[in-house]
């Protein structure tokens, strides 16, 4: 599906801030760069192990028809909460990588 497009622009601005307060942006940029790597690879590192998983790949096995559809989202929920998958652990790791 092709995607509408609208006209739009950038513009950027220098800002006039001291040495300090470069300083500090630089550094906390740093720190948020490190702590959604620290959070990205251990998210990846789960998803990696929970595909590999027989309960994971058994889920693929059943069929993609209509009526096979819930019985489909159960196991793969099933794998994910097995995992610790989901939008709250990920928020528990990026809270303890702090």
């Amino acid at each position: 599906m092709a995607r509408n497009s609208t006209p739009s622009f950038i513009t950027e601005l220098s800002l006039r801030i001291t040495p300090n307060q470069e300083s500090t942006i630089l550094v906390r940029l740093g720190f948020a760069r490190q702590l959604y790597n620290a959070c990205l690879g251990e998210a990846l590192k789960r998803l990696d192990l929970m595909r590999q998983s027989k309960a994971y790949q058994s889920a693929g096995y059943i069929h993609k028809d209509e009526a096979h559809v819930k019985e489909r989202k159960e196991a793969y929920g099933e794998v994910r909460k097995a995992f610790h998958f989901n939008e709250y652990r990920r928020t528990t790791i990026r809270n303890t990588q702090r």
